[in-house]
C-alpha cells in the first residue's frame, strides 16, 4: 500500500472506531483561537476618488446617526433601557435615501445592520 492510501485508511480507520476524536483538527484543540484578516488591493481609477469619498462621507453619516438614535434610546427619561436593533433602525431611517446623492436604502440598511451588530457585541 502507498503512505498516501495509507494514511487516508488509517484516518477512515480511526473516523470509524472513534468518530469524535477523528474529526478534532490537532491545531484546534487548544483553548486559543487564531484569528484571519484578509486584506484586498484594488486599483481604483483616479476619476472614481471624488465619487467614492462622497460616499465614504454620507456612509459615515448613516453611521453617525445610528450611533446617536441608539444611544437616545439606550437612556430615555423615562422606560427602560433599550438598544435598538438594525430592524429598528431600519424603520426609522425609512426614506432617508432621498437626502443622499451618492448611496441608496439597501446601503443605509446595511450600515444600520452593521452598526447594531458591533452594538451588541460590544
Amino acid at each position: 500500500m502507498e503512505a498516501s492510501h495509507r494514511r487516508a485508511f488509517m484516518l477512515g480507520w480511526r473516523l470509524l472506531r472513534h468518530p469524535r476524536k477523528a474529526m478534532q483538527p490537532k491545531d484546534l484543540t487548544h483553548s486559543h483561537v487564531h484569528s484571519v484578516t484578509r486584506t484586498l488591493r484594488l486599483k481604483v481609477k483616479t476619476e472614481s476618488y471624488a465619487w467614492l469619498n462622497t460616499a465614504a462621507c454620507e456612509v459615515n453619516q448613516v453611521w453617525n446617526w445610528s450611533a446617536e438614535v441608539s444611544e437616545k434610546a439606550a437612556r430615555p427619561c423615562t422606560g427602560e433601557r433599550k438598544w435598538l436593533t438594525g430592524f429598528d433602525l431600519n424603520n426609522l431611517s425609512a426614506g432617508a435615501s432621498e437626502h443622499f446623492d451618492k448611496v441608496g436604502a439597501d446601503t443605509i440598511q446595511r450600515v444600520n445592520g452593521e452598526y447594531a451588530e458591533k452594538r451588541r457585541i460590544a
